[in-house]
């Protein structure tokens, strides 16, 4: 089923709640469980990726009301820059982790092996600091966007909510109003 002006779908429902709920305690633990968070990290592009074609194939949802041209404005870009870090975040990531010798599992799973020892010939992709750097402040970087703009995100809905009246959150958790 795809999203309508009343309802949206239980696939955009679903992916929106497990990739924030995901983006948010990634954030809230920060790198306190490195084992949960590189391995949630790396398994949210599943989902994120479902959910980049899911909105490439269904579109945007529909404002429910008439928004002032800023917020209109604000709000698409508010959904990109979302979207877009959500795919940023793991990928920078898995590249700090890969070229800084780290390697790549999910909860032990070996993906992609370490590469510590640089007398070893068989390593698979050697350690580059100067990437693994570069990775690294685009991934802090965008973990700050996406901060600042999840907070938005939430007072944009709830503005939706307590100000337009307009049942927004009752189209996103699928409640007839």
């Amino acid at each position: 089923m795809r999203d309508t002006k009343e309802k949206l779908s239980l696939l955009s429902i679903g992916l929106h709640g497990l990739i924030a709920s995901i983006v948010i305690g990634l954030i809230i633990m920060g790198m306190d469980y490195p084992i949960i968070h590189k391995s949630l990290g790396l398994l949210i592009i599943i989902p994120v990726i479902i959910r980049i074609i899911w909105r490439i194939k269904n579109g945007w949802p529909i404002p429910l009301n008439k928004q002032v041209k800023i917020e209109t404005i604000l709000a698409k870009a508010s959904h990109w820059i979302l979207i877009i870090g959500s795919f940023l975040l793991p990928t920078t990531g898995a590249i700090m982790s890969i070229y800084g010798g780290y390697g790549i599992d999910i909860f032990g799973l070996i993906l992609i092996p370490e590469s510590y020892d640089p007398n070893n010939k068989d390593i698979i992709i050697p350690i580059n600091k100067m990437v693994s750097n570069i990775a690294y402040e685009l991934h802090d970087l965008v973990a700050d966007l996406m901060i600042g703009v999840i907070f938005l995100h939430i007072i944009g809905a709830l503005k939706h909510h307590f100000i337009y009246k307009d049942h927004t959150l009752y189209r996103m958790f699928r409640i007839n109003k």
